[in-house]
């Protein structure tokens, strides 16, 4: 009797251990095929991602060859305005420098004509003072000749010509000094252009440093 029901207790047991087995490996095989599609779906996950990480990394790599074709465009565009500024600044310069040689050049013929007209002018009036001189003189010994003849006629003749070379010498006197001051201007007013002209040339040539 302890024998059959011990049979019995054995065979129960293995018919439960098999289904428990079989129940486990059923349970395996779910966890198998549940990690399984984990699996799956987290690479698609880490696919997607991967293919989202790429196509930004595209966008932002586009963005920038697009950025350094715009700098490069910009750096071109600058340094072709400021080859175009130096180049307007140079011409500029060389501009000045010839319209300075050109005043300096007509200041010194309007000069040198200046003081040869103021030359010639005074020869003339010196030789005009001395053809004077000359007449005085005679005038003084006709004078003197006819001193007796007619005393009056004689003293007002010689006054008329002392006021005449008084009044000549005068004229002369101006006509010397105002030939002066406006040689003195002129040479002011030439000093004072080139100095602006200098001053252009100096602030072009630091604009270009």
């Amino acid at each position: 009797m302890d024998l059959s029901s011990q049979s019995f207790n054995y065979e129960e047991e293995n018919k439960y251990l098999k289904i428990t087995i079989t129940s486990l490996r059923e349970k395996l095989h779910e966890l198998q095929l549940h990690r399984g599609a984990i699996i799956q779906k987290t690479k698609a996950s880490y696919l997607d991602e991967i293919i989202q990480l790429q196509a930004t990394v595209n966008t932002l790599r586009s963005k920038m060859e697009k950025t350094e074709i715009n700098l490069d465009e910009q750096i071109q565009f600058a340094t072709a305005s400021a080859n175009a500024q130096n180049r307007e600044l140079k011409d500029m310069v060389s501009y000045l420098r010839k319209k300075l040689e050109k005043t300096e050049n007509d200041y010194k013929l309007y000069f040198q004509n200046a003081e040869v007209k103021m030359n010639d002018e005074n020869a003339h009036l010196k030789n005009a003072v001395t053809k004077l001189r000359e007449k005085l003189e005679n005038n003084l010994f006709n004078l003197n000749e006819q001193t007796q003849k007619n005393v009056s006629q004689t003293s007002n003749e010689i006054w008329q010509l002392k006021s005449t070379i008084k009044s000549l010498r005068s004229h002369i006197e101006q006509a010397e000094a105002h030939h002066i001051e406006e040689l003195q201007k002129l040479k002011i007013d030439n000093q004072n252009d080139c100095s602006q002209l200098e001053a252009i040339i100096t602030s072009l040539r630091n604009k270009l440093k």
